[in-house]
């Protein structure tokens, strides 16, 4: 008997249970290197699967400090978004003979791959970049209907 009640309970709880809204499908998205997007208000996206090549990040020269040998200092750079996950190259020492007339005014680096928890929700109002080739994302966007 306390079991039929327990489930009748729950039954009964679930039906008073209301959601923020319906998720209706509106279209699939694929982003590639250059691709930025944010969620437009009254939708949210969901982030499928990411595929992820060996990004090459191509970082700028930021400074050179010369000693025994010559440090070339690269900027660290974003190179995906993904609303609040943010992955970023670390700063990149290059090391030289001959000063730093030799340090190239770029350095093109891949980074190692990354382990993504799929899906990911994005609401509305939150960025998808993607700022290196090699990663490939494809999205479900749905509308949410009151």
């Amino acid at each position: 008997m306390k079991k039929l009640l327990f489930a009748a309970f729950l039954a009964t709880a679930a039906f008073g249970i209301k959601a923020q809204g319906n998720l209706q499908f509106n279209q699939v998205l694929n982003f590639s290197y250059g691709s930025s997007y944010s969620t437009p208000q009254g939708k949210v996206l969901k982030i499928e699967s990411i595929n992820f090549n060996s990004p090459v990040i191509i970082s700028p020269l930021t400074n050179c400090i010369t000693g025994s040998q010559t440090q070339c200092i690269y900027q660290s750079l974003n190179y995906l978004v993904l609303g609040d996950i943010i992955f970023s190259s670390n700063t990149i020492y290059s090391y030289t003979n001959g000063g730093c007339i030799n340090c190239p005014q770029t350095n093109s680096t891949s980074t190692t791959s990354s382990t993504f928890n799929l899906p990911i929700w994005l609401p509305a109002g939150k960025t998808v970049s993607v700022l290196a080739e090699g990663i490939h994302i494809s999205a479900i966007e749905f509308n949410i209907v009151p």
